[in-house]
């Protein structure tokens, strides 16, 4: 039997604002540590069965590719760029967290919103939870109350 040449793909997740910006951690004053505004996922597909088993992932459409034209402005292409990113791709917006999302870190990384976060700990709460660490429904929990999180690939 071959052995595959490829390691896990793994996922660092970054606590934003309602801007989509990073929330800074503070650990020298009061205010949020490193550890609440980050969270490390060692296998991104085992979270992406977890949250699709516990009801919390909705099966989603990654958006077209996003270009700037030569002749837009950098700040309406960042405008555009914020709302790509936020794009759920066609899935039910209240069924949880955008699978899409969960492949890649195109642009800026993709930014998995406060209200996805919500729905899916809404759902998730009719389960239990079911096999979803408890460190990540606390960042999640989190992430509600600020404007989500972003999401890059780690290798």
């Amino acid at each position: 039997m071959a052995e595959s040449l490829c390691a896990t793909v793994g996922l660092d997740l970054y606590l934003v604002d309602e801007t989509g910006r990073g929330v800074v951690a503070f650990p020298d004053r009061p205010g949020l540590t490193m550890e609440q505004t980050y969270h490390y996922v060692a296998d991104r597909d085992h979270l992406i069965t977890v949250l699709a088993d516990a009801g919390m992932l909705a099966v989603t459409a990654r958006p077209a590719e996003l270009r700037q034209a030569y002749t837009e402005t950098t700040a309406a292409f960042a405008a555009r760029e914020d709302a790509w990113l936020r794009d759920c791709g066609g899935g039910d917006a209240g069924a949880g967290i955008a699978g899409h999302k969960l492949h890649g870190d195109d642009a800026g990384g993709w930014w998995v919103t406060a209200s996805e976060c919500r729905a899916a700990l809404a759902t998730a709460a009719t389960v239990d939870h079911r096999g979803v660490d408890a460190a990540l429904v606390e960042f999640l929990a989190r992430a509600a109350e600020y404007g989500g999180f972003r999401v890059w690939t780690t290798w």
